[in-house]
């Protein structure tokens, strides 16, 4: 046991201990910057047969989300390279028949988002949906083909 302790005591005095000869303090931040933005996600409305002897117009619907930053307001817009006014065109693929169609905002199909602008504001943050209706009216007369067109979207904020 003599030896233990004499060892330990040799130890302690040979082996440097740690002296604080004071202390400081600072402080520093951290920053960043939120930007607005937002992000676009359109479903694809795919609609049923169209025949060109029925006397009923062909309808369907697809929901675009919209997701902004808290605080911002997107206001959307919608294009086609193959609109001509309010007026959209879906073209054939064999053929490049071309088959007219609206599309609206509204389940009614009487207020077109061609041309027009629509608002959506973020509250929160959280995921904004935009109903869209598409319409082809009836006694179209076209080939049997595929027909289908690209409308672009895009969000000024």
């Amino acid at each position: 046991m003599r030896v233990f302790v004499a060892a330990a005591l040799a130890a302690a005095v040979l082996l440097p201990s740690a002296a604080f000869a004071g202390t400081t303090t600072s402080s520093f931040k951290v920053t960043t910057t939120v930007n607005a933005a937002c992000q676009l996600s359109p479903n694809d409305i795919n609609l049923s047969n169209y025949d060109p002897t029925s006397t009923t117009a062909l309808t369907g619907s697809a929901t675009l989300a919209v997701t902004c930053t808290k605080g911002t307001t997107a206001t959307l817009s919608f294009s086609s390279p193959n609109a001509v006014g309010q007026v959209l065109k879906m073209k054939g693929a064999a053929r490049a028949d071309l088959l007219a169609y609206g599309l609206y905002s509204d389940a009614s199909t009487t207020t077109s988002v061609i041309g027009a602008n629509i608002q959506v504001t973020s509250t929160d943050g959280t995921t904004k949906s935009v109903q869209l209706y598409a319409k082809v009216g009836t006694g179209q007369l076209v080939y049997a083909d595929g027909y289908s067109d690209t409308v672009t979207v895009t969000a000024a904020f």
